[in-house]
């Protein structure tokens, strides 16, 4: 029960974080909004960025500690619910007819609404682990146990 209730909330909490990242680069570079990208500014690059990786290193974490495929999948509930919330509440993503210049803006939001479940997703589908894992293993055994 434990472990199922940290793997729900730690890609919450990742997100939480990535979120709150964007005021804080704000406040501390309050010139990061005056450069832009695609008529987005920097800083909302940023947070997709870091809701990105702040996801992948909590679901990568869970996966380590935990093999049950049930917690793994109680991992993915919080970052669907901010998938559907954001697509839910911002009718810029799915309007037809946009102003000029707000492209740019309408796919920062659908890719920080996609970010945290993409994170999870790569996160248990990446076998990078259980390759670094075989090459420890064959390493110590090609030096006769020690290492």
């Amino acid at each position: 029960m434990k472990q199922t209730a940290l793997a729900i909330l730690a890609p919450a909490a990742a997100i939480v974080l990535a979120v709150l990242l964007q005021p804080l680069l704000i406040t501390v570079l309050p010139n990061l909004q005056s450069h832009s990208i695609g008529m987005v500014s920097l800083d909302s690059h940023i947070e997709v960025v870091a809701l990105l990786g702040l996801s992948f290193c909590a679901a990568y974490l869970i996966k380590r500690r935990e093999t049950r495929r049930a917690v793994l999948i109680a991992s993915i509930l919080f970052p669907i619910a901010f998938l559907v919330l954001i697509l839910a509440s911002q009718p810029l993503i799915w309007s037809l007819h946009v102003a000029p210049g707000m492209n740019g803006v309408r796919i920062d939001l659908f890719l920080a609404a996609i970010a945290p479940l993409l994170g999870t997703v790569l996160a248990y589908v990446l076998p990078f682990y259980s390759r670094f894992e075989r090459s420890r293993a064959a390493a110590s055994v090609s030096h006769g146990g020690s290492r």
